[in-house]
């Protein structure tokens, strides 16, 4: 057909069958287009499966497009016979004494049924053509079709990653073929979304809400981006002209990761200070252009501690230190000094009398 033809009707016309399957094929034929030219195959809503009994799975009412555009709905009054969206895992071929996953799949089908079956002369005819889905149990050590009145087929392995199945979930089931407790996986399941051509530029006015929203290719955005889970970013992110990142940022997951910054870090504490509430290691050297403060926050000298310093050695002419303890050393008048308690050495470490001189002493 070159072109799109629709049934057009006048009064007096005489139809027959092929008018009305045209009509038909007229509109499914503009709806599948729709469906699969405009929206990515997959669950639309609902169709979520849940444990039923030991060895039983049920699906919940929902709706799914194929690649095709054809939708595979559930009714809610399917839910009722168990015959369409309970699925009966007794009859699969497992491995023995050991677990399983399986993935349940789900695909469009249309048959037509008995009830609707009349004879015309010597044949058959049939005034109803039934949709509905078929469930694929991918998994099985066998292959099996057409199971649970024609509503279920087994196959073995995984399933396809292609667009010939749509993945509902994965479901583990124990060494006894019963289905676990939490066993039921449904967030593996392929949605469906809206398709858009290949567009140099795509602007977005609005909220947008999604449970998975996959990009390619670069993203700008020009406002603010709220993350309220985790965010999982494989590769650099560079930050550039970023003023205020308000709440608390971790970076890196193992001992070996690594923050670098070119350039300077700026604290933006209220003290003014940059501040370390752990301990702080450096394998190089920590070079600082003021004061250093121990046991102070208002260090006046280049190194000033408010407490007990403690030296295995310590290098210097003591020409410059003051205020040290009357307690340990004493003025003994013309210019002398004289220490309290204890042996002193002159170079010498092995002070064992009262005072130790490896050289010569010169009086006058």
């Amino acid at each position: 057909m070159k072109y799109i033809q629709r049934p057009n009707y006048f009064t007096s016309q005489f139809l027959v069958e092929k008018d009305f399957n045209d009509e038909q094929t007229y509109h499914r034929g503009m709806r599948l287009r729709h469906n699969s030219l405009l929206h990515e195959w997959g669950v639309v809503e609902g169709l979520e499966v849940r444990e039923a009994g030991q060895k039983k799975i049920a699906v919940s009412e929902g709706m799914a497009i194929d690649k095709y555009g054809r939708e595979i709905i559930v009714l809610p009054d399917c839910t009722v016979p168990d015959t369409i969206n309970t699925i009966n895992l007794d009859g699969l071929e497992l491995e023995p004494n050991t677990t399983t996953t399986i993935e349940i799949t789900v695909i469009y089908d249309e048959i037509k049924d008995d009830g609707d079956e009349v004879a015309v002369g010597n044949d058959k005819k049939y005034t109803r053509t039934t949709e509905r889905p078929k469930f694929v149990i991918y998994g099985s050590k066998t292959s099996k079709d057409n199971l649970q009145d024609g509503n279920v087929d087994v196959k073995t392995g995984f399933a396809p990653t292609d667009d010939n199945v749509i993945l509902l979930a994965r479901v583990t089931l124990d060494n006894n073929g019963e289905v676990s407790e939490n066993a039921v996986d449904n967030s593996v399941r392929k949605l469906a979304g809206p398709k858009l051509s290949n567009l140099d530029k795509l602007e977005l006015d609005g909220t947008i809400s999604a449970e998975n929203l996959n990009l390619t290719g670069n993203s700008t955005i020009d406002g603010s981006l709220t993350v309220n889970g985790n965010l999982e970013v494989k590769g650099d992110v560079i930050a550039r002209d970023t003023e205020h990142i308000a709440g608390d940022v971790s970076l890196g997951d193992a001992d070996n990761h690594e923050v670098k910054v070119t350039g300077v870090i700026r604290s933006g504490h209220s003290s003014g200070a940059l501040r370390v509430d752990d301990a702080l290691h450096t394998t190089g050297a920590l070079t600082v252009d003021g004061n250093v403060g121990i046991g102070t926050n208002n260090p006046r000298q280049k190194l000033e501690v408010a407490g007990t310093v403690k030296a295995t050695r310590f290098e210097g002419d003591g020409s410059g230190l003051t205020g040290i303890g009357a307690g340990k050393w004493s003025d003994g008048g013309s210019n002398g000094i004289y220490y309290n308690n204890g042996n002193v050495g002159a170079i010498c470490t092995n002070t064992y009398i009262a005072i130790v001189i490896v050289n010569t002493v010169t009086t006058t």
